[in-house]
C-alpha cells in the first residue's frame, strides 16, 4: 500500500536478532511511526515491517570480517516474514519440495536497483566416520545488479532461524493489534456521537408546545333538544 500524504515516518528498532556465518544475516523489526502532528488521524496501513540485511563476509588476516558498504537491504512486511518463515521451515524438515522455487523482488518500479531473494538447496556427499553421507545445505541469497550475497544454513540452522523469525511476525502483529487498539478515533461526519452527549441533547431538547382541544358550544345540542322533545310531545307533529 503506498504511503499516505501528510505522514511522515519516523523508524524506531523494536529488537533485532543475526545470524553469521561465511556472511552476515541480519533481521530487525521496527515501527515507522507517524510524524506526532499526524497522530490524530488513523493510519491505514501497517505502521510494523522487517528490514533484512545481508552483509558479505571477507577474510582478514585472522579471521572474517564483514562489509557493510556492500550491503543489500530489503523491506518485509510481516506477513512476508512469516512466509520467509516457512520457506526456511519447509526447507529444513522436508527437503523444499513444497515451496521450491521461493523468490522475492523489489525495486524496479521506478528505475531503482533491482533487488531479489531466492532460497533453495543442494546435496552433496561427504564422508562421516568413513562412511559416505548426503549432507543438504540450504541457500538463501540476495542479489542487487552486480552485487550478490549468499548464506549457507545446515537444516537445523535454517529451522533455528525459521523459529526466530516466526516469533518476530507474531511479536510485530501483536504490537499492531494493540495499536489499531488505541489509536484515536477520526472525528468525521459518519462517527456516531458518545452516549452522554445524545442524553445531554435529550435532556436540553424543550418540549413542543401541546394544541388545545377544540371547545364545543353546547347552547345549539341544547336548543335542537328542546325543540326534538316539543315534538315528541306533541300528538300532531305538523
Amino acid at each position: 500500500m503506498s504511503q499516505q500524504q501528510g505522514f511522515n515516518d519516523t523508524i524506531n528498532n523494536v529488537y533485532s536478532f543475526p545470524f553469521t556465518a561465511n556472511s552476515l544475516l541480519t533481521f530487525d523489526l521496527v515501527h515507522m511511526q507517524p510524524n506526532k502532528q499526524d497522530m490524530d488521524r488513523i493510519n491505514t496501513k501497517p505502521e510494523h515491517c522487517a528490514f533484512v540485511n545481508f552483509v558479505p563476509g571477507e577474510k582478514t588476516g585472522g579471521g572474517r570480517t564483514y562489509n557493510f558498504q556492500n550491503k543489500i537491504t530489503l523491506k518485509y512486511s510481516l506477513l512476508e516474514l512469516e512466509a520467509l518463515h516457512f520457506v526456511l521451515r519447509n526447507h529444513a524438515t522436508t527437503g523444499g519440495q513444497a515451496v521450491t522455487p521461493y523468490s522475492k523482488y523489489a525495486g524496479g518500479q521506478s528505475g531503482g536497483d533491482n533487488k531479489k531473494v531466492g532460497v533453495w538447496q543442494a546435496s552433496t556427499v561427504k564422508k562421516v566416520a568413513g562412511q559416505d553421507m548426503q549432507v543438504r545445505t540450504i541457500f538463501i541469497q540476495a542479489v542487487n545488479g552486480q552485487k550478490k550475497v549468499t548464506i549457507n544454513f545446515t537444516p537445523d540452522q535454517a529451522y533455528a532461524v525459521s523459529e526466530s523469525l516466526h516469533q518476530m511476525y507474531l511479536k510485530g502483529t501483536e504490537l499492531e493489534i494493540d495499536r489499531m487498539m488505541t489509536a484515536p478515533r477520526p472525528s468525521n461526519s459518519y462517527q456516531q456521537k458518545p452516549q452522554q452527549q445524545m442524553q445531554q441533547q435529550q435532556v436540553e431538547r424543550q418540549p413542543e408546545p401541546q394544541q388545545q382541544a377544540p371547545q364545543l358550544n353546547n347552547s345549539g345540542i341544547d336548543d335542537m333538544a328542546g325543540q326534538f322533545g316539543d315534538m315528541v310531545t306533541s300528538n300532531n307533529p305538523f
